[in-house]
């Protein structure tokens, strides 16, 4: 928890520190925007930023970093944009496999059952989120087993896991040459993962949770990376 923290504060600095110089930048190249941002400081602040001498490069600067403030923006919305219909696709299929029943609204219930041989369980983000879970998966998890996952996916939802992933895919898309962008996005992914496990932890302890996870993974074997099957799913 405290690790996905120090991601977001890094990341939220170095953006600050791009909105900053473009402020700067903007300010020094021209006067109308120095009038707006330093309306309140005294004069002997504007003297000593010296600002208005240094040349042409501080408003070819602010162009450039305003246009990088504009490309993150489109970053993320072409993101969600994907992410959405990824969702609608995703719900689409999950209504042929799961049909509603006579009476049934799409989007009413929270908890969709799906028949199938391979434990597995995910949570549906979106305006109307939905756990969804297999019937192998109800077979194998026992008791606080079941509810340990649950808890799981709830902490997924409450935390709103899934901005934080469109957020680091957009941002690591948009500049990929930024090193910092790409590792975040990396880790954005275990350490949701992660966080989940702690909130599902508190509740059930650590070596129910543990054991659960085993459960949901016992089909998968043991090479590569492991990770978690119980987990959010941001595209839907």
């Amino acid at each position: 928890m405290v690790a996905l923290w120090v991601w977001q504060c890094v990341v939220a600095a170095v953006l600050l520190s791009f909105a900053l110089s473009m402020t700067f930048s903007a300010s020094a190249a021209w006067q109308a925007v120095r009038g707006q941002v330093f309306a309140p400081a005294p004069s002997a602040v504007v003297e000593a930023y010296e600002l208005g001498t240094s040349g042409p490069w501080s408003a070819v600067l602010a162009v450039a970093l305003a246009a990088g403030g504009v490309w993150s923006g489109a970053m993320l919305g072409r993101e969600i944009g994907r992410a959405r219909a990824r969702r609608r696709q995703r719900r689409c299929d999950l209504l042929v496999r799961a049909p509603l029943m006579p009476g049934e609204e799409p989007g009413g219930e929270r908890l969709v059952v799906l028949e199938g041989e391979r434990a597995d369980a995910w949570w549906l983000a979106g305006p109307t989120p939905q756990l969804v879970i297999t019937t192998a998966a109800l077979r194998r998890l026992k008791g606080r087993q079941l509810d340990a996952v649950l808890a799981h996916e709830q902490g997924h939802a409450r935390a709103r896991h899934d901005w934080l992933l469109h957020c680091s895919a957009a941002l690591a898309a948009g500049f990929p040459g930024i090193p910092v962008f790409t590792a975040f996005r990396e880790e954005m992914h275990r350490l949701v993962e992660l966080a989940a496990d702690d909130v599902a932890s508190r509740r059930f302890g650590r070596l129910t949770i543990a054991l659960a996870l085993v459960e949901l993974n016992e089909d998968r074997g043991c090479s590569g990376p492991a990770r978690p099957r119980a987990r959010v799913c941001p595209s839907g």
